[in-house]
Parts: structure tokens; C-alpha cells; sequence
């Protein structure tokens, strides 16, 4: 059975999570500017607004530690990439 090429797999996958990490910054930009534009706003706003935010963050970090696993952890390791985790 061949190795699956990295090129093909993997690099789309670090591809998407620079895009991802890049608009987690713009996410983090808009929360930054709510809070301060919006200071009166009322707490389920404040609330739903943190979670949103909450949320993406999370999403990115699970990525990078998944992303990292196949990438830096298990480097020129080939048969580690046909295992998945969690």
C-alpha cells in the first residue's frame, strides 16, 4: 500500500488553517472594537458576541493541535498519516 502524499493531503489542511488563524485575528479585531464602541449594550449581546468568539478561538486551536500532530510531532514519519486522532 503507497504512503499518501502530503502534498495532496496535509497541505491543503495547513493551507486552511493559516486561513483560519488569519481570520481569527480579523474576529479578534471586531470583538476588541465592539466592546469599545458598544459598551452599553445589553449582557446576552455581550454574551452571544463572547461565545461567537469563544468559539472560533477553539475551533483553531483544536486544528493547530491536530494539524501539528501530523506535521511536527510524527515529521517524516509516513505511516502516522494514515491514523486519525480524537
Amino acid at each position: 500500500m503507497d504512503s499518501p502524499k502530503i502534498d495532496a493531503t496535509y497541505g491543503c489542511a495547513l493551507i486552511g488553517l493559516v486561513c483560519g488563524a488569519i481570520l481569527y485575528g480579523v474576529t479578534l479585531l471586531q470583538t476588541f472594537f465592539y466592546y469599545k464602541q458598544y459598551p452599553k449594550d445589553t449582557f446576552l449581546t455581550k454574551f452571544l458576541v463572547r461565545k461567537i468568539k469563544l468559539t472560533f478561538e477553539l475551533t483553531v486551536l483544536c486544528g493547530a493541535s491536530g494539524r501539528s500532530r501530523y506535521l511536527v510531532t510524527n515529521y517524516a514519519n509516513p505511516a502516522a498519516l494514515g491514523k486519525t486522532t480524537w
